[in-house]
């Protein structure tokens, strides 16, 4: 329930913003306004207005002078370009820039030899006038992109931090109201003893405290036609042990290594996965093609693999829990990250 609930926290965050943005630079005012009753007669060619030029086109629609601006962009030779909300300022490979302004159905094209000249020719145009009211969305991104690039890391980062602390939380597993709290010492003696059993994993220690649970999950290699295949599985969960609040903080580690011998050549693969893992279930069946003279052709399974997250951390979970403590999966053991 608390994966769902960050999830849907998850979406909210992201679609939200962007959702509000879309609909505000939109629906909201445009950056220009005509004067009057726009551009006359005389602007249906182009005219020259300081260091440029510009020229006005009457249209049935505003939709048809975005799409009359989008052809026009098109249709010139520019290094490159940017389109605001329909408003498209570009620059020519062979020099100057210039300004696409659909506004009221009329298309207003100004060129100018640097971004200078070409605010101060729009700003001279007479039957055009900067809208009292401008759009917050199409001003921010015209006038201070750079600020809305650097707004938008700093809300990943924060919401990245979000994420990784949110899957702390809901990864979370305490202990039942009431169980008897073991000090950290006895804690790490019942991890222990884990050693002591015949089974594919390991309990170890780390110069800093640590333990580290290590399973080999998987660890096989057959023959086939022309070669061999080898492949393993390890999971790595390290411990930390935090005596103040009785919190075993977790962080995994998945390690897939497949390799591949056979007459055309040696290839390897190596997939790390380090994260909060929600549920995992796999299972694999290799087929074997066999031939025997009484039998005939037969298929049968060569490498068979079966795994369950649960089934693995679960009953260190137990033991934890069990043990009056919390465990909790994190994505690092910076606090400030992983929470």
């Amino acid at each position: 329930m608390r994966f769902l609930l960050l999830f849907i926290a998850l979406i909210l965050a992201i679609v939200m913003p962007i959702g509000a943005a879309i609909y505000v630079g939109a629906a909201g005012p445009g950056p220009y306004l005509l004067v009057d009753e726009g551009p006359g007669e005389a602007w249906l060619t182009p005219r020259n207005v300081g260091q440029g030029q510009a020229v006005a086109r009457r249209y049935a629609s505003q939709a048809e002078a975005r799409d009359a601006a989008d052809a026009e962009r098109d249709s010139l030779e520019t290094s490159s370009y940017s389109s605001t909300l329909a408003v498209t300022r570009y620059r020519l490979r062979e020099g100057g820039v210039g300004l696409l302004l659909p506004v009221e159905g009329w298309l207003v094209h100004v060129v100018a030899p640097d971004r200078a000249a070409l605010d101060t020719q729009v700003a001279a145009l007479p039957f055009l006038q900067a809208n009292p009211d401008p759009n917050p969305v199409a001003r921010a991104l015209d006038q201070h992109p750079g600020g809305v690039a650097l707004g938008i890391l700093g809300y990943a980062f924060f919401l990245g931090i979000f994420m990784f602390r949110g899957a702390a939380w809901a990864g979370t597993v305490k202990p039942a109201p009431g169980t008897p709290v073991l000090d950290a010492t006895q804690l790490r003696a019942r991890l222990l003893a884990v050693n002591g059993l015949d089974v594919p994993m390991q309990v170890s220690q780390t110069e800093k405290g640590r333990y580290v649970l290590t399973w080999v999950l998987d660890h096989a290699r057959w023959a086939r036609p022309g070669g061999m295949t080898f492949a393993s599985k390890v999971k790595r969960v390290e411990l930390e042990f935090d005596d103040a609040r009785n919190v075993v903080r977790v962080v995994e580690t998945t390690m897939l290594r497949d390799k591949d011998k056979g007459v055309t050549g040696l290839s390897a693969r190596i997939a790390l996965f380090r994260g909060v893992t929600i549920a995992e279930h796999s299972h694999k069946v290799d087929i074997g093609l066999n031939y025997h003279p009484s039998l005939g052709w037969t298929v049968r399974p060569e490498h068979t693999f079966r795994y369950r997250d649960s089934e693995l951390k679960g009953p260190f979970i137990q033991c934890v829990t069990g043990s009056g403590w919390s465990w909790r999966p994190v994505i690092t053991f910076w606090r400030p990250l992983g929470g």
